[in-house]
């Protein structure tokens, strides 16, 4: 399990493979396909196959490139994963969240995710490759 820490270094929640969960570990979103959805199952968020990415009504909101998130409105760079140090960064380079743990994880959750938009069969070779920082 993956710790999600604030700026402060304090704990607000954790990321259990697909599974989303506060502080006290409830959950409060999962992953499903490529669809982000809070604990009702409502979606949230869509990841289309091009990289856009969506509210459930379809309002494009950004898009992803190169694994940094974009904002559709002024085509700027919103937030980015530094790997190496285990943040999410924003426009600015500052840390928005920490996260502690098996960060490998993260790497297999996004691959099956690329999979699953790219529609990749279970027998296929990926035809993406994932950067690290």
């Amino acid at each position: 399990m993956i710790e999600v820490l604030n700026k402060k270094m304090k704990i607000i929640g954790f990321i259990d493979k697909k599974k989303y969960l506060n502080k006290k570990e409830k959950l409060i979103g999962f992953l499903e396909n490529n669809e982000y959805r809070d604990k009702t199952g409502y979606t949230l968020l869509i990841l289309k196959e091009d990289g856009v990415i969506t509210w459930n009504e379809g309002e494009q909101q950004g898009y992803l490139k190169e694994g940094k998130i974009y904002s559709f409105l002024e085509d700027e760079i919103l937030f980015k994963f530094d790997k190496g140090k285990g943040k999410i960064l924003d426009s600015e380079g500052n840390g928005v969240l920490i996260l502690k743990g098996n960060l490998e994880d993260l790497k297999d959750e996004l691959r099956g995710i690329m999979r699953r938009v790219r529609k990749i069969k279970p027998a296929e070779d990926d035809d993406f490759a994932i950067n690290q920082m």
